[in-house]
């Protein structure tokens, strides 16, 4: 797959060492739920940090916003980030929810998105 917009990219490298990408978290999120058998053996994944787009961050390490203000690529509206700091830097410039990885996975199981 061919990632759209590089600031909001998402890949799992499995035990293989074999990468899948996608478009967005909430693709990879969502390949998760549907594919536990693959994303609980996989050795990695990743997140591309919103604010240095040639960064990968490990979903458990990282911080997600949900704001209306900010559209990835397939529509959830989840923007990560690598710190605790520009994620909330972002939420009072954009609005919006701040999540977890595990919480990221319940608003894509839900179909959750920003009014």
């Amino acid at each position: 797959m061919t990632v759209s917009d590089n600031r909001y990219g998402a890949e799992l490298v499995n035990d293989k060492g074999k990468a899948f990408y996608f478009d967005a978290a909430e693709c990879l999120a969502s390949y998760t739920l549907e594919q536990a058998e693959i994303s609980d053996k996989a050795a990695y994944l990743l997140v591309t940090d919103f604010a240095n787009p040639n960064t990968l961050i490990e979903v458990d390490k990282a911080h997600f916003l949900q704001s209306a203000e900010l559209p990835s690529p397939m529509g959830m509206f989840l923007t990560a980030v690598a710190d605790e700091a520009t994620a909330n830097k972002m939420q009072q410039e954009y609005g919006g929810r701040l999540l977890n990885w595990e919480e990221v996975k319940q608003a894509v199981r839900n179909n959750e998105r920003p009014e």
